[in-house]
């Protein structure tokens, strides 16, 4: 009854870290409207949330339709720069189509999969959830590899903490996304994708503060293109 006790009062202490771990993530992705850090600071943290070796978040490419790794820890550089799934395809191409969450235990013996386990992947148990914004498809969150379980396999409570992650991914990376977005129309013209006039000022004047510290001259060269309004 003391080894039973003890074993549930350190369950007690990992459940309340993983709380607390979730309350920090909700608040700290808040103040990061850069997408490549978002994205990094994300599958750091859960990974590290849910105790795994690996975590992938891809993104719909809005051209090809095709889900692509954006960013990932414990995969190699060459999976991430060439995986590319369509809906449908795979684990993550599956959740995509299906727009639900999955939970899988043992790769091998998932009839939704039919597929063998990954390649140099440590254990068959997987977790995979949608990020969707309102009835908007975003991308897929993976993770797999759990360490420091006995038995190597995800749970319900990982799905919900994984589903709550994504949740605040979500709101997150669209943020991010209308950031990126209002800032391109800020110094862009909006006809020819050119950079405007604001931006040239602001480049302008950081270029003579620089050249100034370094005590270096500075030139400008301005070009008249003929007939640019027919472009």
């Amino acid at each position: 009854a003391r080894e039973e006790l003890h074993r549930l009062h350190n369950n007690l202490k990992l459940e309340k870290q993983k709380l607390e771990n979730i309350l920090d993530f909700g608040e700290r992705i808040e103040n990061i409207k850069h997408l490549n850090q978002l994205i990094d600071f994300i599958v750091e943290k859960a990974a590290t949330i849910l105790e795994s070796e690996r975590c992938s978040l891809m993104l719909i490419d809005e051209y090809s339709g095709e889900l692509c790794i954006k960013g990932a820890v414990g995969l190699d550089p060459d999976i991430i720069t060439k995986s590319k799934l369509s809906v449908g395809e795979g684990i993550a191409g599956l959740v995509a189509k299906e727009g639900q969450p999955m939970l899988v235990e043992v790769v091998d013996t998932d009839n939704r999969i039919k597929r063998g386990n990954l390649p140099g992947y440590k254990t068959q148990s997987f977790l995979s959830a949608p990020i969707k914004f309102g009835e908007k498809f975003i991308g897929v969150i993976n993770v797999t590899d759990k360490k420091n379980n006995e038995k190597l396999t995800y749970n319900e409570m990982d799905l919900k903490i994984l589903l709550a992650i994504g949740r605040q991914v979500a709101v997150a990376i669209e943020n991010a996304q209308l950031s990126k977005e209002l800032k391109y129309l800020t110094v862009k013209d909006p006809l020819t994708a050119l950079y405007n006039h604001r931006y040239l000022m602001e480049c302008l004047a950081y270029e003579i503060r620089r050249f100034g510290r370094f005590e270096r001259p500075l030139c400008l060269m301005v070009m008249d293109v003929d007939d640019f309004k027919k472009y």
